[in-house]
């Protein structure tokens, strides 16, 4: 079964409800990973100390955790900040961060906003 991203990103948020999980069928359901594993897990991302994954996405946006490599934790979180019209870092509490991974973090969100004006 093909299906397009939007109808992916659908489905995915029907998923995600409570309520309305049991509308997606399992057919619809292995279509969603396999569009996932063919187009989404690819923008996933790794520098030195992080991991940069994926998590929600709408049509337009998107936000990605950002885990520690070492440890596995997730550390914050990149996403959409509509008032700065532009991704930002949100980071979790009691985390610490060298200007090493502070670059990290600019760069992917710089490549977030390259990829935002391209698609406009």
């Amino acid at each position: 079964m093909k299906i397009s991203v939007a109808r992916a990103v659908e489905l995915v948020n029907r998923v995600c409800s409570y309520d309305e999980m049991n509308t997606v069928t399992l057919e619809e359901r292995a279509a969603i990973v396999e569009l996932l594993m063919k187009n989404i897990v690819k923008e996933n991302k790794t520098s030195k100390y992080l991991e940069f994954i994926i998590g929600k996405f709408k049509p337009r946006t998107k936000a990605i955790g950002v885990w520690s490599r070492k440890s596995g934790e997730i550390l914050g979180e990149i996403k959409w900040f509509s008032r700065w019209r532009q991704y930002t870092f949100f980071p979790r509490p009691e985390t610490i961060f060298n200007s090493e991974c502070l670059d990290d973090i600019r760069s992917y969100i710089k490549d977030l906003m390259d990829e935002r004006k391209k698609n406009k």
